[in-house]
């Protein structure tokens, strides 16, 4: 039997919040997250899936959280990733940024044909 720990929509922000710093903390301070510029959310939400999963599996505790504020983080994490690139640094992608982009177009494109 499952214990369920239930948080509302400012403490659901906070431990995002948390999970960001967190990540921040690491990027900073882990060479290879630097270096394959793992964004900072995407390392401190990992590590924090890590830790719900333990919670969850060890402790039989289950972690729900209020989903009021998702979309509007989601939609700033997303518009915010690209904030970080400019033409030059896009230009020494070359070749290989080059082809992954239109790879990206063409797996868009169908994703939106085939629903």
């Amino acid at each position: 039997m499952y214990e369920t720990v239930t948080l509302d929509m400012i403490q659901s922000a906070g431990v995002g919040v948390l999970a960001l710093m967190t990540g921040m903390f690491m990027t900073h301070n882990i060479k290879w997250l630097k270096k394959f510029c793992i964004p900072s959310p995407v390392s401190g939400g990992l590590l924090f899936s890590v830790a719900t999963l333990l919670l969850y599996t060890i402790f039989h505790i289950e972690v729900s959280f209020d989903g009021t504020l998702k979309d509007i983080f989601m939609l700033a994490f997303f518009t915010s990733v690209g904030f970080q690139s400019n033409m030059r640094t896009l230009r020494q992608g070359g070749r290989t940024l080059t082809t992954m982009l239109l790879l990206l177009v063409v797996i868009i494109t169908m994703q939106d044909t085939i629903r």
